[in-house]
């Protein structure tokens, strides 16, 4: 997951962690970041924008084009 932060915020994860996003980062968040609440209401409230990064495209089965 990659998103956008709109201002700084400092994302309090399990046992004391912290991530930290400046405003204007975007990239990576940790896998527990994903999950938490916090960040889906940041998203919601507009202050960071989340998407789910590119997929690979599938592969034809043998013999198509």
């Amino acid at each position: 997951m990659t998103v956008y932060s709109k201002r700084n915020i400092i994302l309090p994860g399990p046992g004391g962690e912290k991530f930290r996003m400046k405003k204007g980062y975007i990239g990576p968040v940790p896998e527990w970041a994903e999950k938490s609440a916090y960040l889906k209401a940041l998203a919601a409230d507009g202050k960071v924008v989340i998407t789910e990064g590119a997929k690979k495209p599938k592969k034809p089965p043998e013999g198509e084009k």
